[in-house]
C-alpha cells in the first residue's frame, strides 16, 4: 500500500443515481493516469483502490462514490476520503470554487453519446478531458496543501490514448425495439403538447418500429387524426391531472395552500434525482389544463391514454436528451430501432420528443413500465428494462 494519494474522476451521463449510469473512470495515482470502461480494465481498478490509503475527488460524495459503487457493488474504496470541492470552498467560497471547476472543455456525457453516433475522436476527446480534470484536482490538492505541487503532472500519451479507445469497443443500445415482441402494425400516437393551440406539438404516429412526424398546433386536428389512425393508445407528455385534493389548477383554488402544487409521480422522480416541474407552477397551469382536457376527449374517442415524460424514457434509454444534442437524441431513437424521415434530419426537437413518448406507449403496451405516484391521482408512465410490470404506488 502507498502513502500517495489517488486522484479520480467519474464520468456520466448525467447526476440522477437512479437513471444515469457510468462511461469511464480515469484516475491517477503516483503520477501514473490510467482509465477504465465498465466492462474493461475492471481488475486494474479494483488493484489500485486497494493499492491506495487515500482516493481524493472533487465532489466524491454526492457523485462518484454513489455511482462508482452502483457499478461496481463490492469495489474496495479506501478508507480515507477526500472531497476537494468542501475544502476549497472554505477556503475561497463557493462561487470561486465552482468557478475553478466549470470549465472542463466539452461535456462528457456529450462526448460519450458522439463516440456513440459514431464519431472516431469523440472518445479519445473524452480521455483528454478526464485527464485534465484529474491532473486539476492533483493542483487543487497542492493549494489545500499551501504549497505548489512537488510531483511532475502526468502526461497522457496519445498512443495510450488510442489504444485506450480501443478499450470501450462500440456500446450497444440498454434496449431495442425488437426485444417488445410487438405486433408490426401496432399504431401508437405520442404527443409532446404545448400549453397553448397558438404553438404547434410534436406529434408522432408510431406504426410499429416507423415513426411519422409532424407539429400539429389544434387539439381538434390531433383529435381528427387520432380518430383517422385509431391506435391502440395515446401516450402525452404533458401532466393529465391535478395533485389528490386539488380542484383547479389555478392559484385561486382555495385547497392550493392545503394540497400544493405536486403530485405523487414528481416527489418520486425528484427522490430518483429527476428535475421536474410542478404541474401547477404557474408557468405549467396551461400546459396541465389543456393535457386534462385533451386526454378525456381522446378517452371519449373510446382510446386509451397514459401520461408519458420524455427526459426520463431517454434516460432509461440510455438516449440523450434534446437539451444534450438534438442529433445525438436523433440517432439514439434510431439506434434503438425506430424508422422513419426523421433519421434524415428534417425533423424538430418537438416531434423527437413525440417519438419517444410514442416509445413510452409501447413499453406500457408490451407490459414493460412503471407505473409512477398515485391511485388516486393517475401514474406516469416509464420504461421499465426489466421483463415485467413494475407499480411504484407511494
Amino acid at each position: 500500500m502507498t502513502d500517495q494519494p489517488l486522484f479520480l474522476q467519474v464520468e456520466t451521463t448525467g447526476t440522477s443515481l437512479w437513471y444515469d449510469r457510468v462511461t469511464m473512470i480515469g484516475w491517477d495515482l503516483g503520477g501514473q493516469y490510467e482509465i477504465a470502461f465498465p466492462g474493461s480494465n475492471d481488475a486494474r481498478l479494483a488493484a489500485v483502490m486497494t493499492e491506495a490509503e487515500t482516493l481524493i475527488t472533487f465532489d466524491g460524495f454526492r457523485l462518484d462514490f454513489p455511482f462508482l459503487t452502483k457499478q461496481y457493488p463490492n469495489l474496495p474504496l479506501p478508507a480515507k476520503r477526500i472531497n476537494l470541492r468542501t475544502l476549497l470552498r472554505r477556503k475561497y467560497g463557493a462561487d470561486k470554487v465552482l468557478a475553478m471547476r466549470e470549465h472542463r472543455g466539452e461535456r462528457g456525457a456529450n462526448l460519450w453519446y458522439a463516440h456513440r453516433a459514431g464519431d472516431p475522436e469523440a472518445l479519445r476527446r473524452l480521455i483528454e478531458n478526464n485527464h485534465d480534470a484529474v491532473q486539476q484536482l492533483k493542483l487543487m490538492w497542492a493549494d489545500c496543501l499551501g504549497s505548489p505541487s512537488q510531483e511532475p503532472v502526468s502526461i497522457l500519451n496519445s498512443v495510450d490514448a488510442h489504444a485506450w479507445v480501443a478499450l470501450a469497443g462500440d456500446p450497444e443500445p440498454a434496449f431495442t425495439y425488437d426485444r417488445l415482441g410487438l405486433a408490426p402494425n401496432l399504431r401508437v400516437v405520442g404527443i409532446d403538447l404545448t400549453g397553448s393551440e397558438s404553438r404547434p406539438s410534436g406529434w408522432c404516429l408510431m406504426e410499429g418500429a416507423h415513426a411519422e412526424t409532424r407539429r400539429i398546433k389544434t387539439d381538434e386536428e390531433m383529435l381528427r387524426r387520432i380518430a383517422d389512425a385509431a391506435p391502440a393508445l395515446v401516450s402525452i407528455d404533458s401532466p393529465l391531472s391535478l395533485p389528490a385534493g386539488r380542484l383547479r389548477v389555478d392559484d385561486e383554488d382555495p385547497t392550493r395552500a392545503e394540497f400544493g402544487i405536486n403530485r405523487e409521480c414528481e416527489r418520486v422522480l425528484r427522490k430518483r434525482g429527476v428535475g421536474v416541474y410542478p404541474p401547477l407552477l404557474p408557468s405549467m397551469q396551461a400546459l396541465t389544463a389543456r393535457g386534462i382536457a385533451l386526454a378525456q376527449r381522446i378517452r371519449d374517442l373510446g382510446v386509451p391514454v397514459i401520461e408519458g415524460f420524455p427526459g426520463v424514457a431517454q434516460d432509461i434509454l440510455g438516449i440523450p436528451r434534446k437539451k444534450a444534442s438534438v442529433t445525438y437524441l436523433r440517432d439514439g431513437l434510431a439506434r434503438f430501432g425506430i424508422l422513419g424521415e426523421f433519421q434524415e434530419g428534417r425533423v424538430s426537437h418537438d416531434e423527437l420528443d413525440a417519438i419517444t413518448v410514442a416509445i413510452t406507449g409501447l413499453f406500457y403496451l408490451a407490459g414493460r413500465y412503471e407505473a409512477l405516484g398515485d391511485e388516486q391521482e393517475g401514474c406516469l408512465i416509464v420504461p421499465y428494462l426489466g421483463e415485467t410490470a413494475k407499480n411504484v404506488i407511494q
